[in-house]
């Protein structure tokens, strides 16, 4: 997530082929919106990421009705 909104992977590569990277470029995470597909052990780790550097968070997983309490606001849906 955090390489995506920075665009570190593409700045790594213009700065190996020599060229300059552009700067300013990337996204504030928090404040925005993560959706999690599944709540087993990836998806609980993610959402702890993103709980923590302020992200909103929407869950989907059929097989929960609640989540932790830690997952604060937190929305989860079991169907489509």
């Amino acid at each position: 997530m955090i390489d995506l909104s920075r665009g570190i992977t593409s700045a790594t590569r213009r700065y190996q082929r020599e060229l300059e990277p552009s700067r300013g470029v990337g996204r504030q995470l928090s404040g925005s919106t993560l959706g999690v597909i599944g709540y087993g052990h990836i998806g609980r780790r993610l959402c702890g990421i993103a709980v923590a550097i302020g992200m909103r968070v929407l869950v989907f997983d059929p097989h929960i009705t609640i989540g932790p309490p830690w997952l604060g606001s937190a929305k989860i849906a079991r169907s489509a």
